[in-house]
C-alpha cells in the first residue's frame, strides 16, 4: 500500500473527528465547545448512538478495553457490572 492510501485507522479518525465537531457545535454552546474533550464527546455519541442503554455503552467499552489489550481492568469491569447487575449479569452475551 502506498503513502498516499489511506488506512482503515486513518479512515475511522477522519470519519469519527467529523461526527464530534457536529456533535460539539450541536450540543454544546458556544462559550463551552473549546473546553469540552474529544473524549467526552465520544461518551455523548456512544449514550446518543445506543439509545441511552447501559448495557450496549458498557458492551463497546469493554471491547474497546480489549482491543487495547485491558484485559486484567475488564475482568475488574465484569465483575463490577455482574454485581450490579443481578438480573442481567452476562454482559458479553449478544441479545
Amino acid at each position: 500500500m502506498s503513502k498516499e492510501q489511506a488506512t482503515e485507522e486513518d479512515v475511522i479518525r477522519t470519519a469519527i473527528k467529523m461526527v464530534i465537531e457536529r456533535v460539539r457545535e450541536h450540543t454544546y454552546l458556544p462559550e463551552y465547545r473549546a473546553n469540552i474533550s474529544e473524549s467526552e464527546i465520544m461518551g455523548v455519541i456512544l449514550s446518543k448512538y445506543f439509545e441511552w442503554s447501559g448495557r450496549k455503552i458498557a458492551e463497546a467499552t469493554y471491547s474497546a478495553f480489549e482491543d487495547s489489550n485491558f484485559h486484567t481492568f475488564n475482568e475488574k469491569f465484569n465483575e463490577l457490572w455482574k454485581a450490579n447487575r443481578k438480573d442481567d449479569d452476562d454482559l458479553w452475551e449478544v441479545k
